[in-house]
């Protein structure tokens, strides 16, 4: 059965990996053969089909690909990517996480600050269930900020001081994770700490 689908390519398919892995808006993260080859990041609508459990995707449409958020920062871009590839569970479907997606990427002609992109992860992070155990926010409008809608946020309330206790909620809520070990972007939390 056919069914019309729209998704990110969390990790394209390669030589060694055959199946393309991808954030399907219904569905979730699935696995699936793809009939063309897309960039990591690329938004795609297309026709999918799923027999015993495996999908087959074709009619393949690329509706956006963030190549000014590739231009400007592609650590970010794949940061954000991986955190989904390594923490979403396949086939787990998260209600708000293409929200996430959009926000980033509807953002991503303007160069993007590192508060931005902070934010961005946290909310990615919220939106994915993860906060860490050990490690309590002390400043409200933190809090207040990580658990907003992500389309209502005010940044310029963040000073420098809260600026760098979102930086250490954001590094206790990834390594606190069994998948951190195998980030490859962690860098991108620390570029720019003092």
């Amino acid at each position: 059965m056919n069914k019309t689908g729209s998704g990110i390519i969390l990790l394209p398919a390669n030589a060694t990996r055959k199946r393309t892995v991808l954030l399907d808006r219904s569905d979730g993260k699935i696995e699936a053969f793809l009939t063309r080859d897309v960039c990591a990041g690329s938004v795609i609508s297309y026709q999918k089909n799923i027999f015993n459990n495996m999908y087959f995707i074709s009619e393949v449409n690329i509706e956006y690909i963030p190549l000014s958020l590739a231009f400007h920062d592609i650590l970010f871009l794949h940061h954000v990517l991986e955190l989904c590839y390594y923490f979403i569970p396949v086939g787990s479907c998260i209600e708000g996480l293409f929200e996430v997606f959009e926000w980033i990427y509807l953002h991503s002609d303007e160069i993007l600050s590192d508060k931005v992109k902070k934010y961005a992860v946290a909310k990615l992070l919220v939106t994915l269930g993860l906060w860490p155990e050990k490690y309590k926010i002390t400043t409200e409008k933190i809090y207040k900020l990580v658990r907003a809608p992500i389309d209502s946020i005010r940044l310029q309330d963040i000073d420098l001081a809260n600026e760098r206790e979102l930086e250490q909620w954001l590094r206790f809520c990834i390594l606190q994770h069994p998948c951190s070990s195998k980030l490859r972007t962690m860098a991108f939390l620390f570029q720019g700490i003092r």
